[in-house]
């Protein structure tokens, strides 16, 4: 009886250390499970990367100022207004790229304006706050265009360029060139109507008509007339027979001023500046009155006409 005890009691010892052992395993199992989960079963996986890049300062490399015909540099305005188109273009380079460049303005000013800075004037101040931007790469091209009247002063203008990009910084460059003199004129009236008169008659009173500066320069001015005044019953009045001055009055008093077939006898007290010169006076037109006056002959009858041709003159005052 005792041999058989002992024998249970080794089997019992066995499956105590293999139900151990197991526990063991097991425990070890549970412990270790957290860790190796986290280990990614994916072929790829991801991170980032992060750099900050400063600001380039932009850089104006070249300007142009009305260079499209560069054998003649000089801009000669029109007697028209807003028909002459001035164009500042200028080459910005940026190494952030073209579109950093947010802004460019330009100003097209003369010496007689006092500065860069001073407020726009027709005379001698331009602005264009919106120019337009294209680009490629890293070069912008600025198109500023803007128009001149045909007062603008006569002599050197200068045209600069700024650039904004979008770190607010600013660039600026500068070029000129010449504006030529416009000696210009208009006539307000399309004719002088002396009216019905009778034959032997001189008027009493002298027609008007008004003539204004189209140009940049102080004017005198020249007259002539085509031809005589044919008449449409019979005759014709003699072109010497009207008589013109830059006051009025009656025939008899202006005759000193007998118009001819060629312009001469400059009335040199003219002295018709261009417009805008007034200060603080805006669209100022500048306009003198000239006076006519007619002598009727004998032998003529109907409606006569002629042309009359008046012809601006820098003046020498």
């Amino acid at each position: 009886m005792k041999k058989i005890e002992e024998s249970n009691t080794g089997e019992y010892v066995g499956m105590s250390v293999l139900i151990s052992v197991f526990l063991l395993v097991l425990l070890a199992a549970l412990f270790l499970a957290p860790f190796t989960t986290t280990v990614s079963s994916d072929v790829n996986d991801t991170f980032q990367a992060n750099v900050t890049v400063g600001n380039a300062v932009p850089n104006i490399t070249q300007i142009n100022f009305n260079d499209t015909v560069p054998t003649n540099p000089n801009i000669t305005l029109n007697a028209d207004n807003n028909t002459n188109v001035m164009m500042c273009n200028a080459t910005i380079m940026d190494g952030n790229g073209w579109q950093d460049i947010s802004v460019v303005n330009a100003t097209f000013w003369h010496a007689v304006s006092g500065s860069i800075g001073a407020s726009d004037d027709k005379n001698n101040h331009y602005t264009n706050t919106t120019c337009s931007i294209t680009g490629t790469g890293t070069t912008a091209t600025a198109v500023c265009k803007v128009f001149f009247e045909h007062e603008a002063t006569n002599g050197t203008w200068n045209c600069t360029i700024s650039a904004k990009d979008g770190a607010s910084s600013t660039v600026s460059n500068s070029t000129s060139t010449n504006v030529e003199q416009l000696v210009a004129l208009w006539i307000n009236e399309t004719a002088i109507h002396f009216g019905s008169m009778s034959v032997g008659m001189q008027s009493s009173t002298a027609n008007q008509t008004n003539v204004s500066n189209q140009g940049n320069v102080k004017i005198d001015i020249q007259v002539a007339g085509n031809a005589d005044m044919t008449c449409t019953g019979s005759g014709a009045i003699g072109v010497g027979n009207i008589s013109y001055n830059i006051t009025g009055g009656a025939y008899d008093t202006m005759s000193a001023n007998k118009l001819s077939t060629t312009l001469s006898s400059t009335l040199t007290a003219f002295n018709l500046v261009s417009e805008g010169l007034t200060p603080f006076v805006e669209n100022e037109i500048a306009s003198n009155l000239t006076y006519w006056t007619i002598n009727i002959p004998t032998g003529v009858r109907g409606e006569c006409n002629n042309t009359i041709t008046i012809s601006a003159i820098m003046s020498s005052d």
